[in-house]
């Protein structure tokens, strides 16, 4: 008590996370694991939270790629991406599969998808099916977000569909195709903004 520490967050999923507490010999439920580590009365966020000067260094582990350590502008940053591992157990583990799926996509799909951290993540409904190569999300109440399909042909209308039902009443594409696939399922153009390589 009272010693000054450094802390290294590594980040990576929550099952390897698991894996690695159970592979200490730590018998920790679930539960408690996923929010409040054994031997700490409070959650690295909270530390965070309360102490806007601690130091502490984020590595993220990718999976056959080396090991890159994230960096961000303040404090308050570090806090509020750790505050996305502070989600109920549910919210995580659909965050989890949501990223998972979406790093399996071909590179040439992902270009058209909006690239979202796990706190602007944690903000939305996430939808990802059984196999793991199709979803989207509905970000806020109504937008559509990041719909997408490397599975099954022809699934992403019934995606689509699915995502209205849940409450999806607009979002943003590119092109023409995706502009009248859109409108033949019920959406209308509201706005037409010209291509800038700025944003692209």
């Amino acid at each position: 008590a009272g010693k000054k520490v450094k802390i290294q967050a590594v980040v990576t999923s929550l099952k390897d996370a698991y894996k690695f507490v159970l592979s200490r010999s730590r018998k920790v439920p679930v539960d408690t694991f996923f929010n409040k580590h054994e031997g700490f009365r409070r959650t690295v966020y909270e530390l965070a939270k309360n102490d806007p000067n601690l130091k502490i260094n984020f590595v993220k582990n990718v999976e056959g790629k080396m090991p890159e350590e994230l960096v961000f502008d303040s404090n308050l940053q570090k806090a509020e991406y750790l505050k996305s591992f502070d989600a109920p157990i549910g919210q995580k583990t659909a965050i989890d599969n949501f990223q998972k799926a979406l790093n399996g996509m071909p590179e040439a799909k992902k270009s058209y998808l909006t690239t979202y951290s796990p706190v602007e993540l944690s903000k939305m409904k996430l939808f990802t099916t059984k196999d793991g190569k199709a979803g989207y999300a509905i970000k806020g109440s109504d937008e559509l977000v990041n719909l997408f399909n490397y599975g099954e042909r022809g699934r992403s209308i019934n995606l689509t569909v699915e995502a209205i039902k849940n409450g999806a009443r607009r979002l943003d594409c590119v092109g023409d195709p995706l502009r009248v696939y859109y409108e033949d399922l019920g959406f209308k153009v509201d706005k037409i903004v010209k291509w800038n390589d700025k944003y692209a």
